[in-house]
């Protein structure tokens, strides 16, 4: 759900507001004055970032000559709807548990916009970019549990062609290991440290 902010003059007691409207420009109050400060007509995923906004906007307001100015948060539903003022807390407390309802990127915790991403290894979690559904990904196969137990000097030749993850080195050396060029395993230099390896160099396929 997407936070607009905007500076308005109410009608028709004449009070002067900065306004959080939930929804989107399309969703924000009528007849909202001209952008002046950095922030006005934006739109924000993050409720918490609007009202900081909002909030930075009102001290400028201020600052220029317009000490009445207050701060309120709303949803318009497509209407007219004047906002009642709040104070700076209840606007960050407003801000604070509406973010904790919404639906937030499963690696970084942003909040998740109207655009989404799934990693197809991943199909049950959102995330706010494709870089992070990428590094969800690796970083689980980071931490995942190899199925075979291959040495590091194989898991070396894996990671140096390109291969990330122990858990797919390891299956990649199971299986192809063989076919690469001939390299160090652990298992036939020092038998006594390391006596077994899964690699396909020892003759796994």
């Amino acid at each position: 759900m997407p936070y607009t902010v905007t500076r308005h003059i109410q009608w028709p007691e004449g009070a002067p507001m900065v306004e959080v409207s939930v929804g989107g420009l399309d969703y924000t109050n009528p007849d909202a004055l001209s952008p002046k400060y950095p922030g006005e007509f934006e739109t924000f995923d993050d409720p918490e970032e609007a009202a900081q906004v909002a909030l930075h906007i009102l001290a400028l307001w201020h600052a220029d000559g317009q000490p009445e100015a207050q701060t309120a948060y709303g949803a318009t539903g497509g209407m007219t709807m004047p906002f009642d003022p709040c104070t700076e807390e209840e606007l960050r407390e407003w801000a604070r548990k509406t973010k904790e309802r919404l639906t937030k990127c499963a690696r970084c915790s942003a909040v998740l916009g109207k655009t989404r991403y799934r990693h197809l290894r991943l199909p049950d979690d959102l995330f706010c970019s494709e870089y992070c559904a990428e590094e969800a990904h690796r970083e689980q196969e980071e931490t995942r549990e190899p199925a075979y137990a291959v040495c590091d000097s194989c898991l070396d030749v894996a990671h140096d062609n390109g291969v990330s993850g122990r858990a797919q080195q390891a299956l990649a050396m199971a299986e192809l290991g063989l076919e690469l060029e001939n390299h160090l395993c652990d298992a036939r230099e020092h038998p006594n440290v390391c006596p077994k390896c899964e690699c396909a160099c020892n003759g796994r396929r």
